[in-house]
């Protein structure tokens, strides 16, 4: 199942998350991760993304899910900040090992001519529907009825901007 919110995280948040990564990059105590370490999922020839553990957000970002959806509130939750570079994409996948996973985009004036688009398949309709990366949106994918198979297109090489989102996964207790 799919939901989307416009406007998911209060601006004071983002704001903190991004002063949180601001600071950890100067402490030299940040680390970041290649997407090379998700498995069978990033597309051969894709390029890398980046990405980092932000846990001190997790506790608030699970309230604002549970919020949306209230059957996810025994769950754990994970958080990342992702680094999309130009060239990078998701191949097809179901998020399989989470209960639920959500993503909120954080450009403020990301051009869907620059890619990055979700794609998921509807099985209802039997289509495939994008989603554009807007600034705050949140699409929550809860597996608990059924997978839901998604990508990411392609961050073009003539991207503006590297595309940062915040990602949040939930595992069943």
């Amino acid at each position: 199942m799919i939901t989307i919110k416009e406007n998911f995280l209060p601006q004071k948040m983002i704001e903190d998350i991004a002063l949180h990564i601001k600071e950890k990059i100067q402490s030299n105590s940040f680390a970041w991760m290649r997407s090379h370490s998700v498995d069978n999922i990033v597309h051969e020839g894709s390029t890398s993304f980046n990405m980092t553990l932000i846990d001190e957000f997790n506790e608030e970002l699970k309230k604002l899910i549970v919020e949306v959806d209230p059957r996810l509130k025994d769950y754990d939750f994970k958080s990342y900040v992702y680094l999309w570079n130009r060239n990078s994409m998701l191949d097809w996948h179901d998020d399989m090992g989470y209960g639920a996973s959500a993503t909120v985009y954080l450009n403020h004036d990301w051009d869907f001519n620059d890619g990055g688009l979700f794609l998921y398949r509807d099985s209802t309709l039997g289509k495939i529907i994008a989603e554009e990366p807007n600034y705050n949106k949140m699409i929550l994918i809860n597996r608990m009825e059924k997978p839901v198979m998604h990508s990411v297109t392609s961050i073009t090489p003539w991207a503006k901007q590297t595309r940062v989102t915040l990602q949040i996964r939930a595992t069943n207790v």
